[in-house]
């Protein structure tokens, strides 16, 4: 089951009653006792900045070690905002569910090799200036980047072959039935025999 989080063009997450039957969503939505739901629809956001892999998702090519931050700021507008211990809980079980539902083994794959390519980004702006004495070091390290960026375009080129085979006419996502997930009667039947 994909969930999906839609983002209108005010910037406003719309929640649907489909994202809602997901239990750790709910709970988020519920815990906001105002009638506007001005505060569960950020937290709903901030889950989407940080769990989306979509292109709708305007954070999805920040940093990892950056994401956190750019998240609280765009959804809270402080980037040291604070959550409560039972917000905090809440969001990292809303997050780990929209991981689960939404990714599955290439859309991993995609985000593990991205999160290297983040990690080895910040090991070089963290590191030492360039020396005659550590030259020599940087150059095999640029080959090796080298390596991985080809790696990662061909790891992008094999996701979205895969996801484009995964869609149906009419651009529509395919039914878990129709992915093989549910098996029908008849399908059961074919089985035993």
């Amino acid at each position: 089951m994909a969930i999906i989080f839609d983002i209108n063009e005010r910037g406003e997450l719309m929640v649907d009653a489909k994202t809602l039957t997901v239990e750790a969503f709910y709970q988020l939505y519920k815990s906001d006792k105002a009638p506007n739901k001005l505060n569960a629809i950020k937290l709903l956001k901030y889950v989407f900045f940080m769990g989306d892999i979509t292109e709708k998702n305007p954070h999805r090519d920040i940093a990892y070690h950056l994401r956190e931050s750019y998240a609280k700021k765009d959804v809270f507008g402080d980037a040291n905002h604070k959550f409560s211990k039972k917000e905090q809980e809440m969001i990292e079980n809303a997050i780990q569910w929209y991981y689960t539902l939404n990714r599955d083994c290439v859309d991993r794959l995609a985000l593990a090799v991205n999160k290297q390519v983040d990690q080895i980004t910040k090991l070089l702006e963290d590191s030492e200036e360039i020396t005659v004495k550590n030259y020599r070091d940087r150059v095999e390290l640029l080959k090796d980047i080298k390596n991985i960026l080809i790696s990662k375009t061909q790891t992008d080129d094999f996701v979205e072959k895969t996801k484009k085979k995964a869609k149906t006419k009419g651009n529509a996502a395919r039914s878990p039935m129709e992915m093989g997930l549910i098996l029908t009667q008849s399908n059961d039947d074919e089985e035993l025999e």
